[in-house]
């Protein structure tokens, strides 16, 4: 409806393009990832990230998983517990948002000497 030629039949493609359009009408990523929750029909689980914040957002029925580690240093998301489980073999604590319309952005921190 908006005049998007899309090259795929993938709806990450759709979701992709969508955040994009959010984005260039002004509103920020955390409204975008907000908007996205109540707008968008369907399933879906999504992680993204701007050159200034990383974002990641889930649908209101909640059906695809999403896993958060943190250790104050490193924050690690996926939408898959054993993505995480693969790079950190030692016993920690992963949560698993498992909640309905769950949206949220981190600011992207500089490397160091940056």
């Amino acid at each position: 409806r908006q005049g998007y030629t899309f090259l795929t039949e993938n709806d990450s493609e759709l979701i992709a393009v969508w955040l994009s359009d959010q984005l260039s009408r002004g509103l920020t990523l955390e409204e975008a990832l907000e908007s996205s929750v109540r707008e968008l029909d369907g399933v879906f689980t999504y992680i993204i990230s701007t050159t200034a914040q990383i974002g990641m957002a889930k649908d209101r029925w909640a059906i695809k998983p999403l896993s958060v580690f943190s250790n104050g240093r490193e924050m690690v998301t996926a939408t898959e517990e054993q993505a995480v489980r693969k790079l950190y073999t030692d016993e920690v604590r992963i949560t698993n948002l498992d909640g309905p319309g769950y949206s949220t952005t981190w600011d992207v921190l500089p490397a160091a000497g940056e």
